[in-house]
This record gives C-alpha cells, structure tokens and sequence, in this order.
C-alpha cells in the first residue's frame, strides 16, 4: 500500500508543543497522511502529550481512520512515542530489513529529483543563474528565484516560498544559495522540499506543486 505524503514536520529539540499539538490534529483530522522526522528530539513532556492526545482523539472516534508516519533514527529502546503507542494497535513498523535496499532505493530518488539541477562553483560570477535561467526558458516555464543566505528564519522563509507557489504552478524554480549560517537546517529543508515537495520546521508548512522543476 503507498501513502502519499502530505507534509513532513521535522523536529528538532526547539519544536514546541503548540506544533506537535497542530500536526496531531492536522493528521488525524485529515484523509491525507502527515510525517513526523526524529520525534525523539522532542522533551520527554512533549512526547507525553503527544501520546496523550493522540490516545484521547481515538477514544473519542474509535471508527475514525488517520495515516501518520514517523520516521526515526533511534535504537528501539529509545523510542518512547512508538513503545507508547504499540499497545493502541495502530502501528505497522518497518525496520531496515524491511525497507528497501541501496540500489533500488538510490533508483527511486533519482526517479524523484529527475527534474532537479545542480550549478555549483566557489566563485562568484562565472554565470551560475544566466545559465539556469536559460535552461528553465529552453523548458518553456517561467523563471522564479529565490535566494538563501545568511541567518535566514525557517518561518519567514517559508512565508516566502509560499508567496511563490502561485508562480510556480507555471513556473520552475531556483534556488539560490549564497553562503548561509546554519547548513544542516538548509540541507534538512532541501531534503524535505526535493523529496516530498513540502515542510515544516516551524509555525507555518509550506509545499511546491509536484510538477515544479
């Protein structure tokens, strides 16, 4: 069976609980199905109340169906979301044997990021964006930048890239990266964005249409 995934929320030790309070709602509310990245950064209370919550909500509609991935990296004995939530009978979980192997799945990324370029060098001005912005002309879409650099906030560029997506119905997009302060966060939301084409990191979720080069 293959879920289609709506959003990821990655965590990170600063997630707050009014976030994971939203996804849970968001997620189980919803016929479509939500990601939660590494729950197991999240506090202890965090956690709790996220067991508790989603506990409450089934009580209250049994009948109800929801789809909820989460994804993590830990050893079993700390996965304290996942321990809580086995005896619900709600999960179905996949180890590393079950999943696929490196070639197959090294296959599939290719297949999801076919449309995807990349226009490096170390120096500057050597005709980076004239040669992606001819190349996304040659495709016939419109060219639509968007610069990252610096300290940037996850919220306000994600309320950025949503004053885009109207564009990029139409359009493709670039992706322009100066130097930045935090390149884990930057690669952590270019995963998201390049594979499921959406993330939250923050208060606001934001996504790209899925024909958008």
């Amino acid at each position: 069976m293959v879920f289609f995934v709506r959003f990821s929320t990655r965590c990170t030790p600063r997630t707050s609980w009014f976030q994971v309070r939203a996804f849970v709602y968001r997620c189980f509310y919803s016929q479509l199905c939500d990601q939660l990245i590494r729950p197991e950064l999240l506090s202890q209370s965090i956690q709790d109340q996220f067991i508790n919550l989603l506990r409450l909500l089934i009580e209250q509609k049994p009948r109800h169906f929801f789809r909820l991935g989460i994804i993590t990296t830990s050893s079993a004995t700390e996965q304290q979301m996942i321990n809580e939530l086995q005896p619900i009978q709600i999960l179905n979980v996949l180890r590393d044997h079950d999943l696929l192997n490196k070639n197959d799945f090294q296959q599939i990324v290719q297949q999801m990021i076919r449309d995807c370029k990349l226009v490096k060098s170390q120096i500057a001005g050597l005709g980076k964006s004239t040669i992606i912005r001819r190349a996304i002309e040659q495709s016939k879409k419109n060219y639509v930048k968007f610069p990252i650099y610096g300290a940037f906030d996850v919220d306000t560029l994600a309320e950025r890239l949503q004053t885009k997506y109207p564009q990029l119905q139409t359009g493709a997009i670039h992706f322009d990266i100066g130097s930045v302060d935090n390149s884990q966060q930057l690669n952590d939301i270019l995963h998201c964005l390049l594979l499921f084409r959406s993330f939250r990191f923050g208060q606001i979720a934001v996504s790209i249409p899925a024909g958008t080069p």
